[in-house]
């Protein structure tokens, strides 16, 4: 079956949840505690500022958005990721 190219200029990303883990997160987006007391991961940050992944990686790595690490995860408070919406 040969599969067919998206038309040109239509968006290829899409910042839908595709699994229940990602739902987990946008519960935790979407919730009433105070911001700083929320820490996203890079798809959840991905998600609620709507950018590619590469672009909040280079975020971080430019120091622009603060993160934490905690082992090989990056953590962000959501606080700092409001900044850029």
């Amino acid at each position: 079956m040969k599969r067919e190219a998206p038309p040109t200029g239509a968006p290829t990303r899409t910042f839908e949840p595709r699994c229940m883990a990602d739902h987990d997160r946008l519960a935790l987006i979407a919730s009433d505690r105070p911001d700083d007391d929320i820490w996203l991961d890079v798809r959840a940050v991905e998600m609620y500022l709507h950018k590619p992944r590469r672009a909040i990686y280079r975020m971080v790595e430019s120091g622009r958005l603060p993160c934490q690490r905690i082992g090989r995860t990056i953590v962000i408070r959501k606080s700092d990721a409001s900044r850029f919406l």
